[in-house]
């Protein structure tokens, strides 16, 4: 079993049931109708028990209230001016209407029909209602002031209305005519009470100056006027058939009244002779109510169905009279104010002992929270002690006294045995002696400290006065608390002073201080086991001290506020401490930590008390709600293992239905556990499964409503989640397409749910929104791309449906195109505008042919200028779309059927050796030498030679840096070599000066430079066409520089020279075969 407590319960609560006003009994008498503030409280008379409570939540109190004498109706008129009725049995507003007085209502009555409705304001009206057809029949005014009480004559073929003001004066009104028929001035000060005979033919009335009149309401005069010698509060009729020989009534026959007055004394009083024939002291004024304007008593009602007579005294208390002797049967507490200290009493803890701020003491029954009021001391009780084992009580209070009780199990009432007078002031703190009931000990504002032995205190049948054994002046303030050490050697006190005090117990002699609050301490207790003591302060720490050293041992810190009392629990090893701000707190002591706090007092908490057993705990706070606790720390133990049982054995349960594929009953199951992975799981089961999402739209439609709501439920977690929000999605179209609208927004939770999934269910449309967008645009680049790279004249079905595609279509026309060029360079001198558009025409003719032609490739291997090539595909994923790109390298050489074409390509790599080596890459080709060696034994080679280096988009050029740049235009300069540069590198040339010894080189040695797309040609003029033409003439060299590729023609001039190539030779020979044969 577990020692340490984790956890308490509330079993029952007492709450404040009425605060003040006049109260009513229904007709039966089985119910208390109770105002509290804004509402009014119904109570079970037997039991005292509160079974209903009606009014609004609002912010308005209750000015007054009315119940129907068929006990249907409960008309509550609030200080807003309004009027609601309630059908109070079933707890509904019926309606709700404007009083139309200029001020709140003072006083209500319903006629013996329950139809009518008088309304008495401060205004000094008297409005009458009809509560059937829901209209004001009439207006009354007459009276000065605010209309104290009403009363409808019964019994009477006129109907008619007596009401009573601050005026003093007895107005009857007649509701036939709407006009008041009698103005009765027979009273001196304000009358209280209004009561006719049965029969309606008198009328009896008292008031504050003290005498009751006796009317005769045929003549409507005064019969006669009978002395009270004080203030009547209220005057009731007693029956006829009734047997009151307990009262010492001569007569039966004869008319007697019981008046209530202030003082809290009921005399019985014969209206013929006047006489007082039996006086009874219901209600004892304390000291602090013996002034003459104190009331004592403030309501007193009649109530002849339980035959009771029901007083209401001025601290909320209610009382209830037997009318046959006027003994008590019945208390009821209607607020404990301010309580200021609790403790358990009884064998079994069965009551609790409450010391509110009053001079009464209330004992309540546990189970039933009926209560018993003690009377006894002269002021305010300030603190209480219990020695459990024999019964006994002790109490202290601001009159200077300590009483000492014995508690009757059987009436559940206490008893005073004895009283202490010694104190000069108030006694705030008083214990009893712990291992027998042999001293008590007190301590008060005096600031002294007494020690009163007990064991004479039951030598006599009647009120023993002790003697005091020990006085010591404590400490410098007030005291403020005292506790008796478990054998009764030590006792400690806590005082204003901010110490802490120990004394020996056998003659009250100074052990030791505890110094370090820095506030007043409030609260010491002594360990059960240990030998420590706890202390608790205004400062708002808990403290524990050693009691060998005094040494602080640990320090609590957790409450906002002062920490008004502490007790030791679990044997000592934990503490429970309540404080100022209305918390509840249950401490470790070995580990220093709150394991819990309980927030339910809206205000200070003065007390805490532990039973025997310390299985409850009760609390109260000054708003006088006392709430009693359960330590269900070992239930909650053996619940938790329960439910890690059942947990484990639904969690093998539902792995056996996914395991079967059962997966409506598995869905269920998940819900049922609250498991919203677990059921993600199941349905992504469903979905791996064939047909998987045709299952899990069968398998979501045979689902009820609250499991569909669930499931709803959880797909608004699963929505934020991008890995889980596409089955989310799913699983809302299903309901959406499976279920109705009306079925939809009858879900319990279908509101939150929409609210949940609509935001981030908007962002993954937006999401899809934007890669759709993205997708598009790159088609659109590509159909753009299409149609820069195609010819005019081919037609665009015949364009393959890939970029690769495209791009290797473009490289295979211009290999042709280059191809018609050589051809015609070589074919001899004639005319150059002829040359130029016969080659364009065949160019263009030859780009259609190979672009159809390439339009049924596959795009693997193909034979472009006599030169096998692969092309390659690669693919690159980016951001939901890919880019491809095909690369187009040499495969291996394709011997030709032509051996000139053969010869050709031999003695042009001759040729090539002896000036300037030239490398090309076209656009759609990537260098061989694409690794980091052999870029760099590429770029060392070119600075040697002065080679030619072409990059294309994807490459990055070997001579980028500015060195190799420098060298480059040194050695281009040097040799009369072209550097050529694509759209992502930058001509070496590029600048005026470089141009300019460009063009200068270029006239010397016959060489033509021609930019592309980002450079601008220098002889892209007339002057210098036709300057290079000469110049090629007579050189016998033409470079041609295109999009993408470089051709040298050369072409022979008549005259054999050193620098005439054989590659010249060779293509001048196969140009005069071809056309011979054309010829031929």
């Amino acid at each position: 079993m577990n020692v340490l407590k984790s956890n308490l319960s509330i079993v029952s609560k007492y709450e404040a049931f009425y605060t003040g006003g006049r109260i009513q009994v229904s007709n039966d008498g089985k119910h208390l109708f109770c105002p509290c503030s804004s509402k009014v409280t119904i109570l079970e008379t037997e039991t005292g028990k509160v079974v209903k409570t009606i009014g609004q939540d609002e912010d308005e109190e209750v000015s007054s209230f009315c119940v129907s004498p068929d006990d249907k109706h409960l008309v509550l008129a609030t200080r807003t001016l309004l009027l609601r009725q309630w059908d109070w049995q079933a707890g509904m507003l019926v309606r709700t209407w404007r009083a139309v007085h200029t001020g709140p209502v003072s006083s209500m009555l319903f006629d013996g029909t329950s139809t009518l409705l008088a309304t008495g304001g401060s205004d000094a009206t008297i409005k009458v209602w009809d509560v059937v057809e829901q209209y004001c029949t009439h207006n009354f005014k007459g009276h000065q002031g605010v209309i104290s009480v009403m009363a409808f004559r019964p019994e009477s073929s006129q109907v008619q209305l007596v009401s009573a003001a601050d005026d003093y004066k007895v107005r009857v009104w007649d509701l036939v005519t709407s006009s008041c028929v009698a103005i009765m001035d027979s009273h001196y000060s304000l009358i209280t009470s209004l009561v006719f005979s049965p029969d309606g033919t008198a009328m009896y009335s008292g008031g504050r100056d003290s005498v009751l009149v006796v009317w005769d309401m045929e003549k409507l005069a005064v019969r006669r006027t009978l002395p009270v010698f004080e203030s009547v509060e209220s005057v009731m009729l007693l029956r006829d058939d009734r047997d009151y020989s307990d009262l010492d009534l001569p007569s039966p026959d004869c008319p007697h009244v019981l008046v209530a007055s202030s003082k809290g004394n009921i005399r019985v009083i014969n209206t013929l002779t006047g006489r007082c024939v039996h006086k009874k002291e219901a209600i004892t004024a304390t000291a602090a109510d013996e002034a003459d304007d104190d009331q004592v008593v403030t309501q007193a009602i009649h109530v002849p169905a339980i035959d009771s007579v029901v007083i209401v005294t001025y601290d909320q208390n209610i009382i209830f009279y037997d009318e046959q002797n006027l003994s008590v049967s019945k208390q009821l507490s209607g607020s404990a104010d301010e309580v200021l200290d609790v403790q358990f009493v009884g064998e079994d803890d069965t009551h609790l002992v409450v010391a509110s701020n009053s001079a009464k003491l209330k004992v309540f029954n546990v189970s039933t929270w009926a209560c018993q009021i003690v009377e006894g001391h002269s002021d305010i009780v300030l603190a209480v002690a219990v020695y459990a084992k024999t019964g006994l009580v002790a109490t202290s209070s601001k009159d200077s006294t300590v009483r000492l009780w014995k508690f009757l199990p059987e009436t559940g009432s206490l008893f005073c045995v004895a009283v202490c007078h010694g104190h000069v002031q108030a006694v705030s703190s008083v214990a009893f002696s712990r291992k027998s009931p042999s001293f008590i000990v007190s301590g008060g504002r005096d600031s002294t400290l007494k020690l009163w032995p007990i064991e004479d205190a039951f030598s006599s049948d009647g009120l023993t006065e002790l003697t005091c054994q020990a006085t010591e002046r404590g400490h410098e303030k007030d005291i403020n608390c005292i506790t008796v050490a478990p054998n009764d050697k030590f006792i400690a006190t806590g005082s204003q002073d901010k110490t802490a005090k120990l004394w020996k117990g056998f003659n009250l002699s100074l052990a030791g201080v505890f110094r370090g609050h820095s506030r007043g301490v409030w609260c010491v207790q002594f360990s059960p086991v240990d030998q420590c003591l706890a202390t608790s302060s205004t400062d708002g720490s808990v403290r524990i001290w050693s009691l060998s050293d005094l040494s602080c041992l640990k320090t609590f810190e957790g409450h906002d506020a002062s920490v008004l009392k502490v007790v030791f629990v679990s044997r000592g090893m934990q503490l429970l401490s309540v404080g100022s701000d209305g918390l509840l707190k249950l401490w470790t002591i070995k580990t220093n930590d709150c394991v819990k706090t309980y927030d339910e007092h809206a205000a200070k908490v003065w007390c805490v008390a532990c039973s025997q057993d310390e299985e409850r705990v009760v609390t109260a706070d000054a708003e006088s709600n006392i709430i009693l606790w359960k330590d269900v720390s070992e239930q909650e133990g053996e619940e938790i293992l329960l439910k890690q049982e059942q947990q484990v054995l639904q969690q093998q349960e539902l792995s056996n239905l996914i395991h079967e594929k059962r997966y409506l009953k598995a869905i269920g199951l998940a819900i049922t556990l609250e498991q919203p992975y677990r059921a993600l799981t199941v349905m992504k089961e469903i979905l791996f499964d064939v047909d998987g999402q045709k299952k899990l739209e069968e398998t979501l439609s045979k689902l009820r409503p609250d499991q569909i709501d669930a499931i709803l439920r959880f797909s608004v977690a699963w929505n934020t989640n991008s890995k889980h929000c596409h089955l989310a999605q799913l699983l809302l179209r299903v309901v959406l397409q499976t279920l109705s609208p009306a079925d939809i927004c009858g879900l319990p939770n279908i509101r939150s749910t929409v609210e949940g999934l609509l935001p981030y269910t908007e962002r993954h449309f937006q999401r899809l929104t934007r890669l759709y967008q993205q997708s598009r645009f790159i088609e659109y680049t590509w159909q753009c791309s299409r149609t820069v790279g195609a010819s005019p004249t081919a037609p665009h079905s015949s364009q393959p449906e890939a970029l690769g595609e495209d791009v290797l279509s473009q490289e295979r026309v211009r290999a042709v195109g280059n191809k018609r060029h050589r051809s015609r360079s070589n074919s001899g001198s004639g005319s150059d505008s002829d040359s130029d558009s016969d080659s364009a025409s065949e160019t263009n003719e030859n780009r259609a042919d190979v672009t159809e032609d390439l339009s049924h490739s596959d795009g693997e291997d193909e034979t472009v200028q006599g030169t096998k090539v692969k092309v390659t595909q690669r693919s690159k994923h980016v951001e939901g779309y890919s880019r491809t790109r095909y690369e187009v390298a040499p495969f291996s050489k394709v011997p030709s059927d032509k051996e000139s074409r053969k010869d050709h390509h031999k003695k042009g790599e001759m040729a090539g050796s002896k000036g300037a080596k030239k490398r090309s890459n076209s656009a759609g080709q990537v260098s061989q030498q694409d690794s980091p060696s052999s870029r760099k034994k590429m770029k060392k080679n070119a600075s040697k030679k002065g080679s030619v280096t072409v990059q294309t988009d994807t490459d990055v050029s070997v001579h980028d840096s500015p060195s190799s740049r420098k060298k480059m235009k040194k050695n281009a300069s040097k040799m009369g070599s072209v550097t050529v540069q694509t759209d992502t590198d930058v001509s070496v040339h590029d600048s005026p000066s470089s141009r300019k010894k460009m063009k200068k080189n270029a006239s010397k040695m016959g060489s033509v430079t021609v930019q592309t797309e980002k450079d601008v040609s220098v002889h892209d003029s007339p002057s210098s066409r036709k300057k290079m033409k000469k110049n090629a003439s007579k050189m016998g060299s033409v470079t041609v520089q295109t999009d993408t590729d470089v051709s040298v023609l050369e072409r022979k001039n008549g005259r054999k020279s050193k620098s005439e190539s054989i590659s010249g030779q060779k293509s001048n020979t196969t140009r005069q075969r071809r056309r011979q044969k054309e010829l031929g």
